[in-house]
C-alpha cells in the first residue's frame, strides 16, 4: 500500500507542476490533463538540472521541491474530478507496470542508477564522462529520477518517474483515440498515427525493465509527431513543439532531427 500511495502522490506531484506551468508557459491553454502531466515531466526534470548547478539533489533539497506544489494546492484547491480520474488510472497503470518488471537487466545498474546517485549526491560535475565512459551514457531523464528521491516517498522514487511518463504518454495516445471515436470525426492522419502508437505501446514497449532511457524518448518523439499532425501553425504550437523537441534531444542526442518539427 505505501509503494501504491508513493506512486499516486508522485503522479500528484508532476501533474500539480504541470498545471503550473501550463498556467505561466501556455496561459491555460487548452492542454489535456494527460498534456499537462507529459509537460509537468519535462518541467520537473529541467528544474532538477537547473537545481543541480548549485546543489547537490539531495534528500533536503528535493523534499521542499516535493512540497511546494501542494502546499499551493492548498491555497488554490484547483483539482476536480477529471484530475482524480486520470490519477486512480495512472496510479493503477504505474503499479502494474513496476511489479511485473521480473528481467534482470544490467543498464541501470552500469549507467542509470549510479549516474542518479552522483546527482544526489553532488552538484554539476564538469567532464564526468572523463572519469569513466558509462557516465556518458545518461540523460535529462535521470534527473526526474534523482529529484523524487525525498524524505516522504525514500528510495521508490526513483523508480517511479520513469513508469509515469510512460503511462502518461500512453493514455494521450488512447485520449486522442476516444476523442476521435466519440466526436464522429472524420478520419485524419493524427488518428491512423495514435492506433498505430498504441498498438506498437502495447506490444514493444510494455517491460519497465526494458526501457532504460530509450523507451520515454521515443515516446516522446512519437507524442512531438502528434502534435506535429495536429498543429494550426499557432506560436503556442511551436513552443510546445520546441519544448519537446529540446527534452528529446537531452533525452538521447542520436534523435536531433525532433528539431525538424519546430523548424
Amino acid at each position: 500500500m505505501f509503494f501504491i500511495g508513493s506512486i499516486f502522490l508522485t503522479n500528484l506531484y508532476i501533474l500539480l507542476y504541470g498545471k503550473i506551468f501550463n498556467k505561466f508557459y501556455f496561459k491555460n491553454s487548452n492542454n489535456s490533463i494527460y498534456e499537462i502531466a507529459i509537460l509537468g515531466s519535462i518541467f520537473v526534470a529541467f528544474l532538477g538540472l537547473l537545481i543541480n548547478f548549485l546543489f547537490p539533489l539531495n534528500k533536503i533539497i528535493n523534499s521542499i521541491i516535493f512540497l511546494i506544489p501542494f502546499f499551493l494546492l492548498l491555497k488554490k484547491k484547483n483539482l476536480n474530478k477529471n484530475d482524480f480520474f486520470f490519477l486512480i488510472l495512472s496510479t493503477i497503470f504505474v503499479y502494474f507496470i513496476i511489479i511485473f518488471s521480473t528481467i534482470n537487466r544490467p543498464d541501470a545498474g552500469l549507467y542509470h542508477l549510479p549516474f542518479t546517485q552522483i546527482l544526489n549526491e553532488h552538484k554539476i560535475i564538469l567532464g564526468l564522462s572523463n572519469i569513466h565512459s558509462r557516465f556518458g551514457h545518461i540523460s535529462i531523464i535521470q534527473y526526474l529520477s534523482a529529484i523524487n528521491y525525498n524524505f516522504i516517498i525514500g528510495l521508490d522514487g526513483i523508480l517511479i518517474p520513469l513508469a509515469s511518463l510512460m503511462v502518461f504518454i500512453f493514455l494521450y495516445f488512447v485520449s486522442e483515440i476516444y476523442k476521435f471515436i466519440n466526436n464522429n470525426y472524420n478520419f485524419d492522419l493524427n488518428y491512423f498515427f495514435c492506433l498505430l502508437v498504441v498498438m506498437f505501446i502495447c506490444y514493444k514497449i510494455n517491460r519497465f525493465s526494458g526501457f532504460g532511457n530509450d523507451a520515454t524518448s521515443h515516446l516522446l518523439f512519437f507524442y512531438l509527431i502528434s502534435l506535429f499532425l495536429k498543429s494550426q501553425n499557432t506560436f503556442e504550437d511551436l513552443s510546445k513543439m520546441t519544448l519537446i523537441a529540446t527534452y528529446i534531444f537531452l533525452s538521447k542526442i542520436t534523435l536531433i532531427l525532433s528539431f525538424a518539427f519546430p523548424i
